[in-house]
């Protein structure tokens, strides 16, 4: 079956288919409450608080586009080799909140050939994966499927543009610093403690663990992060423009996985999509299968959004 790689990205998506006071003797409350008012209101919010702020800001977005880069190098822990992989994607994405779910769809390249990705979630999280012919096989040219059961939280977590790490709150697991560059805003959160941050993220989690076995018998570390640094950038009017990361996890003693990525936010409330479209493709998804094959033909276009 023939099955063209791409995803329209840009304005619309798939459309074919986010006193000073007074020191009178007659004013005395005035004269003593105002000096702490401008007080207040001139110091200095934390990072975290003003980050949460920005946050609460991108969170009203209907609708918004990302592009994102990222570079994954991990080591073969599955295959039990000595190789050390690396991968950089270059990804555009547009998402759409609806009153009960929300679309999402993005297009990247890996190397020299490519992936599309479309999300739509309501009561479960759908995820159809499409690879160009060029892909390695046996990925190339297939689309497949997958559902998720996820917990009301992961839900509401997935269809915001940006959520709050509570983790960044906490000073002994965070330094917390921000720095004013023009009319920009730069927060960063640089990871203090290793163990402590295990432990933390075990206790917000209860399927979360610190080991785990694979396939192949190789017992590895889980949430063992010996690096885990955000930066954000927040413009001018108070919104999130981009956020960073670096994250280190330590799987066994020699070997580990590093992860960066840069986002970057644009048209908000601008994407526009053929809900009607998108609902009849999901709609073709075996509802008693979690995963598998999609057997329908789609085409696509994959274009990068302009001035991008």
């Amino acid at each position: 079956m023939n099955r063209k790689l791409g995803i329209v990205l840009g304005v619309t998506v798939l459309t074919s288919i986010l006193g000073g006071c007074s020191n009178t003797s007659a004013q005395p409350e005035k004269a003593t409450a105002e000096p702490k008012m401008v007080e207040e209101k001139e110091k200095e919010k934390k990072p975290y608080e003003v980050l949460e702020s920005a946050v609460k800001k991108n969170q009203q977005w209907t609708s918004w586009s990302t592009h994102t880069t990222s570079h994954i190098k991990q080591a073969d822990i599955h295959g039990g080799t000595d190789k050390v992989f690396e991968i950089d994607n270059d990804e555009y994405a547009n998402y759409q909140n609806l009153d009960d779910g929300y679309y999402g769809a993005a297009s990247w390249d890996v190397g020299d050939w490519g992936q599309f990705r479309i999300v739509y979630v309501k009561d479960k999280m759908y995820q159809l994966t499409g690879y160009s012919a060029n892909a390695p096989a046996p990925m190339n040219g297939h689309i497949g499927f997958r559902a998720f059961e996820l917990s009301k939280k992961a839900l509401e977590a997935n269809r915001q543009p940006i959520s709050m790490n509570e983790a960044f709150k906490e000073t002994d697991l965070f330094e917390a610093t921000q720095a004013k560059e023009g009319d920009k805003t730069t927060i960063a959160f640089q990871l203090k403690d290793s163990k402590k941050f295990q432990d933390f993220l075990l206790s917000e989690d209860e399927d979360a663990q610190s080991k785990r076995t694979l396939d192949n018998g190789l017992e590895v570390n889980e949430n063992d992060f010996t690096q885990y640094d955000f930066t954000y950038v927040v413009d001018k009017d108070g919104f999130v423009e981009s956020y960073s990361y670096v994250m280190t996890e330590k799987y066994t003693e020699d070997k580990e996985g590093t992860y960066s990525s840069e986002v970057t936010f644009y048209n908000p409330d601008q994407v526009n999509w053929d809900v009607e479209t998108i609902d009849a493709i999901f709609d073709q998804i075996p509802k008693d299968q979690d995963e598998g094959e999609f057997t329908s033909d789609l085409t696509f276009t994959a274009t990068k959004p302009e001035g991008k």
